[in-house]
């Protein structure tokens, strides 16, 4: 994918993404952080997924682990 940010505003952006979706445990940013076309060829279970069946592995991970830091 082609992208016009430099280097470090990269490493911003996935910092942030890390904030926000386990920190903050903000599972809904990854539609914001993804491509449309997102897919996770080793998402939960070792199964292929979409965006969707990230942000609902991390929602039933937050939920049954709310300490997970």
């Amino acid at each position: 994918m082609a992208t016009n940010l430099t280097t470090d505003q990269m490493k911003q952006l996935v910092r942030n993404h890390f904030e926000d979706f386990v920190n903050e445990q903000n599972a809904s940013v990854i539609y914001k952080n993804m491509a449309t076309d997102f897919y996770d060829h080793d998402g939960p279970g070792g199964k292929p997924t979409d965006a969707n069946g990230v942000e609902h592995m991390l929602l039933v991970m937050f939920k049954s682990m709310p300490n997970l830091l």
